[in-house]
This record gives structure tokens, C-alpha cells and sequence, in this order.
């Protein structure tokens, strides 16, 4: 079991970027992940920020626990969806996502590739989507 960031690439006019940004995850999501029949299924749990609340914002994390233990101790009130979103132009270069869901719904992620080609390939997304919202998300597995 583990958890990888994940950025949902959301465009600034979504009524609720919070709302969208699970749409676009949801079809990668099944809470059965090694009984799942979806053949695209690559999380059986996500949430925004967890535990890489406002790393988006060059923040560093100050918890080392798993979104349930997060949950236990502080409560969820602490995380908001408000801190862990940011325009895709000013998310910090260091920050390099384990895997890229795009706002076409498309997933995109390091798996099989070397770390300097995703870095590259990761940036050229915030790249393409500079006028879109990035939501960073924590997925399980």
C-alpha cells in the first residue's frame, strides 16, 4: 500500500474545480482496486491534498501520515481543497507528480519511464495547460 501525487489539470472556468477534479479521477478510482473488472483502475482511494497538503505551494509537509491517521489525529477541517489548488503556471518546478490526469480525462504517469524523461514530461503538461488549474491529489493504492 501507498500513496502517490497525482495532478488533476482543471480549466479556471469549472463552477466547482474541487467537484470536477474528482470526475476527472473518478474513472481511475475503484475502492476493489485488485478485483476491479476497469481495466484503467490505478487508485482505490484518493483525496485532495492529504498528505501533500499546500506542497503545491512550495509548502513542506509537515505530517508524515496517511490520510486516515491525518484524519484521526487532526481532522479533516485542517486540509482544504482551497490550499491545495494553484494555477498550473506557478506550480513549483521541484514538485514532479507521480502521474497526470488531464482535463480531457486522460492519465498520463512515470510508470516505465526514466526520472529526468517524466520530470521533462510532467513540466511540458503545466506547460500545455499554463491557464488551467492544477489540484493535487493523494492517491492509495
Amino acid at each position: 500500500m501507498s500513496h502517490f501525487l497525482t495532478f488533476v489539470i482543471v480549466s479556471r472556468e469549472e463552477a466547482d474545480v474541487e467537484q470536477k477534479a474528482h470526475e476527472l479521477l473518478y474513472p481511475y478510482f475503484d475502492r476493489e482496486i485488485y478485483a476491479s473488472s476497469k481495466a484503467n483502475v490505478k487508485c482505490d482511494g484518493f483525496i485532495i491534498g492529504g498528505c501533500y497538503d499546500q506542497e503545491i505551494f512550495g509548502v513542506e509537509p509537515m505530517y508524515n501520515l496517511t490520510p486516515a491517521d491525518f484524519e484521526q489525529r487532526y481532522g479533516m477541517d485542517v486540509v482544504r481543497a482551497a490550499d491545495n489548488i494553484r494555477p498550473a503556471s506557478e506550480v513549483p518546478k521541484e514538485l514532479v507528480p507521480y502521474a497526470v490526469v488531464t482535463p480531457e480525462g486522460e492519465w498520463f504517469d512515470c510508470e516505465k519511464k526514466d526520472k529526468e524523461s517524466w520530470r521533462v514530461e510532467a513540466e511540458e503538461f503545466l506547460q500545455r495547460y499554463a491557464n488551467y488549474l492544477v489540484v493535487p491529489v493523494d492517491c492509495h493504492c
